[in-house]
């Protein structure tokens, strides 16, 4: 039987979210895979565990590709947590692969400070280029997450629970019709 690649492996979500309540969040994340919609529910649970919700404004910083530099991205790892314990960087938009400077990066990623928690959240086509040196030292010091596509079995399973949610009852052939439609 021909060995499984790291490639092939599922992501299993539930388990990473678990895991993350007990460990707590990491200084660093690498987010990507084509499951977007479970890579951005995850960066929420990170957010819950980082942030309370009158801390927003202080001790959240988002940096989208338009106002991301070397300079802000060091600013905002620099920022001291107001009204919480952690503050939290997100980084969205920017292609890793392509950042100059690599060796800058690496210094500034390398010296998070403990209350600080930075996530690059990447875009469902993003893939990381292992062979840079900016994404083997970001794979090194922080934690990659592959949001690779799940089970149909787990979709049926998650879209009864919404509809469970909502306080109607589903029958599993309606879930797939859904399925199939959408």
């Amino acid at each position: 039987m021909a060995k499984k690649s790291k490639k092939d492996e599922k992501f299993n979500y539930n388990a990473s979210v678990n895991a993350l309540k007990v460990e707590g969040p990491a200084g660093l994340y690498l987010i990507w895979g084509p499951e977007d919609y479970l890579a951005d529910r995850f960066f929420d649970e990170i957010k819950k565990l980082c942030i309370t919700s009158e801390a927003d404004d202080f001790s959240y910083r988002r940096l989208d590709e338009r106002d991301f530099s070397l300079l802000s991205l060091k600013e905002a790892i620099d920022s001291v947590p107001f009204l919480s314990e952690r503050s939290l960087v997100e980084v969205r938009g920017v292609d890793i692969n392509k950042l100059k400077n690599a060796d800058e990066y690496i210094k500034i990623l390398s010296d998070i400070p403990d209350y600080c928690t930075v996530a690059f959240v990447q875009s469902a086509q993003f893939e990381p280029d292992g062979r840079l040196k900016l994404i083997k030292a970001m794979k090194e010091k922080g934690c990659e997450l592959r949001f690779t596509q799940q089970s149909q079995g787990q979709l049926v399973d998650w879209i009864s629970r919404r509809f469970a949610a909502a306080g109607k009852s589903v029958d599993f052939e309606a879930v797939q019709r859904l399925i199939f439609i959408s």
